[in-house]
């Protein structure tokens, strides 16, 4: 397990609107970085607190987020059986 320094999300979205969906969690003074982990699924890290954060979104509630949920631990898997262990 890991502390992290950031407040992070996963998001979901149709892939082909995966772009569009990043973009709508883009506002105001929020500053995120990103990782794809798979078509259409997003690792965000923001750079505020999750509350702050959550409360501008529903200000302006996103169109192409499928899912959002928050990240509260993280977990190195490596594809082997002890990985259902460590989970």
């Amino acid at each position: 397990m890991s502390v992290l320094d950031t407040y992070r999300i996963m998001m979901t979205a149709a892939p082909e609107a995966t772009a569009a969906a990043l973009d709508e969690l883009r506002f105001g003074r929020h500053s995120i970085g990103t990782s794809e982990l798979a078509p259409g699924v997003v690792l965000v890290e923001l750079e505020q607190p999750l509350d702050e954060w959550q409360a501008d979104l529903a200000k302006r509630p996103p169109v192409f987020v499928r899912h959002l949920a928050p990240v509260h631990r993280e977990l190195v898997l490596d594809g082997t059986p002890a990985d259902l262990e460590r989970l």
